[in-house]
């Protein structure tokens, strides 16, 4: 069954009462009053705007005051940008050139926007990536994709009942609101809204799901790997055992080492999804059905094929953006739903339709012409050398070569540049030859992007050669 506004005005009628969020500051606010404080903001725009079809732009650096912007310009039916905290003044700059609002909300201070162009009367909403790799591109979806992609992910989880979610994820990205507000909104559960993530959070993570009743949370494997490092005392191990329910993991590759430790630190099942900002939610793993090491099964309507030369996951949805808008060209490019995208993720599917991605498409590192997936040797050495914390590998040029295989390592503590030698001979020894790193580097820690991936580009970037 297909859901649309409708069914979200329902949830709200129906939970009135209810909270719906608890803020920074600890206090409650339900259904009608976030509701209320929507329709507030929402006349203060018609106001302003003196049209009906209206383009915002949301620029908040209050996270609750970002939360109401959202749902006012779902309630309201306006198509909406939100600007990510992130982004560069710059890219801020080009995408207000390029998108045209014709309103601006700033902290819920709203300011009309010189705008000619009519918005499309449909409502849409439009999400920029985060512009690691150049500048940052946009994907337009209509606000119905969404929330059905996001009903998709709740069958295929098998959650029936409220949740209360924990939303300590950049909130202008679309994991801070498909995944964090719009899935905890349709179980008519909560949302409890903390900072952005950050170590000190980190710190108190176990105590705030603790005080704050929390089954529910989504994380990063970065946040996961640094949440399961702090002391936890035996009882505070119990009540994660006994109360969170779904501790699911997105944005990147959980790698297997971590998910072993979580499982058997905490007594629970990082459950790894998988999703793309151009499709939605794609796959996911469940309690009753994972697999350790993959991204779960394909949810309801979603179909993949994969391309027998470069095994690239090719993925047909009903979900799929609308239009992509490039910054650099200028340029829309309108999508065919009835083709297949082209994710740039290199994968299979096992034998009982687990999907395992084993890299991005251009991190695979062609070393005299033999292809190498840089995560199957992370994998491979984290598992093999107890002296590595963390591993990053990239390929560099190589005027021999072709390319050439670097290794950068962060070690576990007690480990000096010694330990270096160790990991080359155990490489030596769980590795094919042409997998082998040419090149070991210690770091002290990995540049990372604000979605919580490791920017290999910037390590690329900082390579020389002793």
């Amino acid at each position: 069954m297909q859901l649309s506004l409708e069914n979200l005005y329902t949830i709200f009628d129906k939970n009135q009462d209810k909270d719906l969020l608890t803020s920074i500051e600890g206090n409650p606010l339900t259904y009608h009053e976030m509701r209320t404080k929507a329709a507030e903001l929402g006349q203060k725009i018609f106001q302003k705007a003196k049209k009906e079809n209206i383009r915002v732009a949301i620029i908040c650096n209050d996270r609750l005051n970002y939360l109401t912007a959202y749902l006012c310009c779902i309630l309201e039916q306006f198509s909406f940008l939100p600007l990510n905290e992130n982004l560069c003044k710059d890219h801020k700059d080009i995408i207000l050139e390029q998108y045209r609002p014709n309103i601006i909300i700033d902290d819920l201070d709203v300011h009309a926007f010189n705008n000619t162009e009519e918005p499309s009367i449909k409502p849409e909403i439009t999400f920029f990536t985060s512009g690691t790799t150049g500048l940052p591109k946009g994907y337009v979806h209509s606000i119905e994709a969404l929330i059905n992609s996001a009903n998709d992910m709740l069958m295929h989880l098998e959650i029936k009942k409220p949740i209360r979610m924990l939303h300590v994820m950049p909130i202008g990205y679309m994991a801070g609101f498909l995944n964090t507000i719009i899935m905890p909104l349709l179980t008519g559960g909560s949302i409890v809204l903390e900072e952005q993530f950050s170590p000190a959070i980190g710190m108190a993570f176990w105590k705030n799901c603790i005080q704050k009743n929390i089954d529910t949370f989504w994380l990063t494997p970065t946040m996961l790997s640094l949440v399961n490092k702090f002391t936890r005392s035996p009882s505070d191990v119990e009540w994660i055992r006994q109360n969170i329910r779904y501790p699911l993991v997105a944005t990147a590759k959980l790698k297997e080492k971590l998910f072993d430790e979580v499982k058997e630190n905490l007594g629970i099942i990082p459950l790894e999804t998988y999703g793309l900002t151009e499709m939605l939610f794609l796959s996911a793993n469940k309690h009753e059905k994972y697999r350790r090491g993959s991204v779960g099964q394909l949810l309801p309507n979603i179909s993949l094929d994969i391309n027998k030369v470069t095994n690239e996951l090719n993925v047909r949805s009903p979900y799929l953006a609308e239009k992509e808008i490039s910054l650099v060209e200028s340029e829309v490019k309108i999508f065919d739903r009835n083709s297949s995208f082209s994710t740039g993720d290199v994968g299979a599917i096992d034998s009982e339709g687990f999907l395992i991605i084993s890299d991005r498409l251009k991190d695979i590192v062609k070393v005299g012409g033999v292809r190498i997936s840089p995560r199957y040797i992370e994998e491979k050495l984290l598992l093999q050398c107890n002296e590595i914390e963390d591993i990053a590998v990239v390929g560099v040029d190589s005027e021999f070569w072709g390319e050439e295989l670097v290794a950068y390592i962060i070690l576990k503590p007690g480990n000096s540049e010694k330990s270096i030698i160790k990991i080359q001979e155990n490489s030596k020894a769980c590795l094919p030859k042409d997998h082998q790193p040419s090149h070991y580097r210690m770091i002290d820690k990995f540049p990372y992007s604000s979605t919580g991936k490791v920017d290999k580009r910037t390590l690329k970037k900082g390579f020389q050669v002793n």
